[in-house]
C-alpha cells in the first residue's frame, strides 16, 4: 500500500472542475492583480474567520514581515517569539531590523506564555506567538500580558487556518494575523499566498499600501512600499476551497482518533497533544528513533517528514543558552509528521500505525 505524506492531487480534484470554469471567467476579465476575484475572498476570510478586514498577500513570510513594518518595528526593537517554529517566523523578524527574544515551549508546542513576561524589556514592541501544527497558542493569556505592556501581538497563524480558541478563531483576538496558503497547508492553493486579518481600520488600510508599493492607487506612492500582492488565480481558487474548511477540519479530527487508538499502545512513541479548537493540521509523534522509523516507513510506501531538526535560536549564527530552551531542544529532531490529510482512508491509517508497531517490536 503507498500511503504519500500529502496527496494533493486527490484533495484539490474536488475543486478543480469549479476551478476551471472560473478560470475562463478570470480569462475573459483579463483582471489578475488586486482583482475583484481578491477583494471577494478577503470578504469571505473575514466573514468565515469573523474579523473586520483582511489584506491578502503574495505568502505567509510576506504577512508576517509587512504586519511588522506595519506596526513600525525597526531596528534596535525587540521581538518576542518561539524557540521552536519554521524558519519562517523568524527570518521577517530580522528582515525588519528587529532583535528576536526566545521562549521555550508548552506541551502543546507552543510559546510558554507563563515564560513570556520576564523577556520585556524596554526595547520589546511586538509579541509573535506561533499556532504550531493547527493547535492554537495561548492568546487570551497573551493579550493580558501585551495589554498590560502596551505591546502588540503579531500571530504567525500559518497553520491554523480555522482552528478555535473558544467560541472565536485564531486570527481575531491578535492585533495582527498572519496566515499562509501554501500548497500543503489545510487550505492551500497552487502556489503561494497568505493573508493578515485585522479588526484595526488603520492597519489594514496600511497592509494595503505596503503591499502595493506604497499606495492604494497606480502611481500612488506615500512611502517605500513592497510588492506582494495576492493574484487573482490563488484567490479565486482559495475562495472555492473555503467552502470545504470546516468538512477538512472533521476529517482530519477522525483520522487524528484512529491514530491515537492505534497508537496508544506504543510506549516508545509520545501521540501529540491536540487542543480544544485545533484545525488537526499535523499528527507529529515524538520519538528517539525517528530517523530510523521514517526510513522503514519509506521502505513501505509511507511518507513523512520532520518538523523540524533545528530550534530557531539556533539559525543565522545565533548563540543561546541550552538551559533557556529545554523542551524546544528535547523534541529538536525527534518529531516525526505522518500523513494527515482529507480524503486519506482509516485503512491506509491503520497501515501506518501498523508498520510502526512492527518497527518497535522487531527494535525493542
Amino acid at each position: 500500500m503507498q500511503v504519500p505524506f500529502i496527496d494533493l492531487n486527490r484533495i484539490n480534484s474536488f475543486v478543480v472542475a469549479r476551478f476551471k470554469t472560473e478560470l475562463d471567467r478570470l480569462f475573459d476579465r483579463s483582471d489578475y492583480i488586486l482583482s475583484e476575484a481578491v477583494s471577494r475572498f478577503e470578504s469571505s476570510y473575514c466573514k468565515y474567520i469573523g474579523c473586520k478586514y483582511s489584506v491578502g498577500v503574495n505568502s505567509g513570510t510576506d504577512a508576517i514581515f509587512l504586519s511588522l513594518k506595519a506596526l513600525g518595528v525597526c531596528e534596535g526593537d525587540e521581538v518576542i517569539t518561539t524557540a521552536f517554529s519554521f524558519a519562517a517566523t523568524l527570518e521577517p523578524i530580522l528582515q525588519a531590523g528587529a532583535v528576536a527574544r526566545f521562549v521555550d515551549i508548552d506541551q502543546y508546542l507552543s510559546i510558554d506564555a507563563s515564560l513570556v513576561e520576564k523577556e520585556i524589556t524596554k526595547k520589546t514592541k511586538v509579541i509573535l506567538p506561533v499556532d504550531l501544527f493547527g493547535n492554537p497558542a495561548d492568546l487570551p493569556r497573551l493579550r493580558k500580558i501585551a495589554d498590560q505592556h502596551h505591546l502588540k501581538i503579531v500571530e504567525d497563524a500559518a497553520q491554523a487556518h480555522g482552528a478555535r480558541i473558544g467560541n472565536k478563531k485564531t486570527g481575531t483576538i491578535s492585533d495582527l494575523a498572519c496566515f499562509s496558503f501554501y500548497p500543503t497547508k489545510i487550505l492551500g492553493t497552487i502556489g503561494d499566498g497568505g493573508i493578515i486579518t485585522t479588526n484595526n481600520e488603520e492597519l489594514a488600510l496600511k497592509l494595503r499600501k505596503l503591499r502595493n508599493h506604497g499606495g492604494i492607487s497606480k502611481n500612488q506612492h506615500e512611502f517605500i512600499g513592497y510588492c506582494s500582492r495576492l493574484d487573482s488565480l490563488q484567490a479565486i481558487f482559495l475562495d472555492i476551497k473555503l467552502g470545504l474548511l470546516e468538512e477538512y477540519i472533521e476529517r482530519n479530527k477522525g483520522l487524528v482518533k484512529i491514530y491515537d487508538e492505534n497508537l496508544r499502545a506504543v510506549t516508545q512513541v509520545t501521540t501529540p497533544v491536540f487542543k480544544e479548537g485545533s484545525n488537526y493540521f499535523l499528527y507529529s509523534i515524538k520519538t528517539d528513533r525517528a530517523p530510523d522509523l521514517a526510513e522503514l516507513l519509506k521502505k513501505n510506501g509511507i511518507g513523512t517528514f520532520s518538523y523540524y531538526p533545528y530550534i530557531l535560536p539556533e539559525l543565522f549564527g545565533n548563540s543561546f543558552e541550552k538551559s533557556r530552551f529545554r523542551n524546544a531542544l528535547d523534541v529538536k529532531g525527534k518529531l516525526l509528521s505522518l500523513p494527515l490529510y482529507p480524503y486519506l482512508t482509516s485503512e491506509q491509517v491503520k497501515y501506518v500505525c501498523d508498520t510502526i508497531k512492527t518497527f518497535f517490536t522487531r527494535h525493542i
